[in-house]
């Protein structure tokens, strides 16, 4: 008998280890710099979020492609502009169990400096112009979605792209017209992505602006021609004219010729219409740069023509461009949180595609980053462009994590299973002992 209680005594012992061990199996959230080649071999800089998780276990995992103009990788730009936007979605997403990598744009931040020539005139700065070069963003996306999908902890069937403003258009194109990707995003997210080629957002918000100036009908043609001359011209030869005018500068800088004939060859509603896998389109009721009553309508009717649709389309109460509250007229909408009506949508609809996504493997991928140094090529409407660069609650990780990572319950099962076997052979051991008193 003594045996047998040793052996249960023994056995306790394993359980609690095995049930300590089971609550240290996780890996703490981390954040790291990460840094790796973009399009021409460009350094690109960028934080990868890794949520807490299950040590061993998959990931899914999103990249975050941010909006025109010289926005950093959390959505700010000094001095004016500090939104703190893509920080927090990259939260939210960690909230739902889902990793994911911001980075800043070419040209900003930490990424490579804009090759500019101060001993030359912009207009000779062909460094610059190719380096700013509409397909460069693109394959930028496309080098950043591989670089995640690389990463140990990332499953990389389970990855998705998601872009705001601007960044709709990138992503879009990126998944659509960019050939070589091993596994294709398996969903899209696309916040306050305009449904209109660039040209005519361009076009539309002159006359919003020049509206809210207060400029006569006669005025505004005026200005609206010069503009269409400029556009033909950007569409036919890639250049920027010699003589914009005054008014227009600031919209078209002399070296961003190819970056807008990029640019104006996109139509975003064609792109949505074939891309084949599950998509968010999520935008601010009160978008003051972007229409919620002509843009998300417009994603929404090309995305349902799809053979096989899945899609949502989401209308953000009260929300800014910047999915922010808006609280009241001469509010931009930048500061603050996300509203909670759009952190809740983003967390819930992506961790549920994701997790239903096949997965790519049950094991670990070593890390094997491909330096992507060109990506092949395909076939700021919402700020003016500077001079190197185009224009809630906590969330429970419980059930996202029982749907992106192996469950817990396989450790009960192997520590049922010691206890067994150790209570199997206490009893043999028992029985030995009882028969040498015999």
């Amino acid at each position: 008998m003594r045996g047998l209680v040793v052996g249960l005594l023994i056995a306790w012992t394993l359980l609690g280890s095995g049930a300590a061990q089971a609550q240290t199996g996780f890996v703490a959230q981390q954040e790291r710099d990460v840094s790796y080649s973009g399009a021409g071999g460009v350094k690109l800089a960028g934080t990868l979020l890794i949520p807490r998780h299950q040590q061993g276990a998959l990931l899914a995992g999103a990249i975050i492609v941010v909006g025109s103009g010289p926005i950093d990788r959390n959505g700010n730009a000094a001095p004016n502009l500090t939104s703190n936007l893509y920080r927090q979605i990259a939260d939210q997403l960690a909230s739902a169990g889902i990793a994911s990598l911001r980075y800043d744009k070419r040209g900003v931040g930490a990424s490579d400096p804009p090759p500019i020539d101060d001993s030359l005139p912009m207009t000779d700065q062909a460094a610059l112009v190719a380096f700013s070069a509409w397909d460069n963003y693109v394959g930028d996306a496309a080098a950043t979605l591989d670089y995640l999908q690389h990463q140990p902890e990332i499953d990389r069937a389970r990855t998705a792209m998601l872009g705001h403003s601007e960044g709709g258009y990138i992503v879009l194109q990126a998944a659509i017209a960019v050939k070589g990707f091993r596994y294709p995003p398996a969903a899209l997210v696309l916040l306050a992505t305009p449904s209109r080629p660039y040209d005519e957002m361009i076009h539309d918000q002159l006359v919003t602006q020049l509206q809210a100036q207060g400029a006569s009908a006669s005025q505004i043609a005026a200005l609206l021609n010069q503009n269409q001359v400029i556009v033909d011209t950007i569409k036919v030869k890639a250049t920027i004219p010699d003589n914009v005018p005054d008014s227009l500068t600031g919209i078209y800088p002399p070296y961003l010729g190819a970056f807008y004939q990029g640019g104006f060859k996109v139509d975003p509603r064609q792109l949505a219409a074939h891309f084949p896998s599950p998509v968010l389109v999520m935008q601010g009721s009160l978008d003051s740069e972007v229409s919620a009553t002509i843009d998300a309508p417009a994603l929404d009717a090309a995305l349902a023509s799809r053979p096989h649709d899945d899609h949502k389309t989401v209308i953000v109460a009260n929300a800014s461009h910047s999915l922010k509250l808006v609280a009241s007229a001469n509010d931009p909408g930048y500061a603050g949180e996300l509203v909670p009506q759009a952190a809740g949508e983003l967390r819930s609809w992506l961790g549920d595609k994701l997790a239903n996504s096949p997965a790519a493997s049950n094991t670990a991928i070593a890390s094997t980053a491909i330096p992507m140094a060109a990506i092949p090529s395909p076939a700021s409407v919402l700020s003016p462009a500077p001079v190197w660069s185009p224009v809630a609650q906590p969330f429970s990780t419980s059930a996202s994590l029982a749907a992106t990572n192996p469950s817990s319950a396989s450790n009960n099962t192997l520590l049922i299973f010691v206890l067994i076997l150790v209570l199997m052979i206490s009893v043999v051991g028992w029985r030995l002992v009882q028969r040498r008193r015999g």
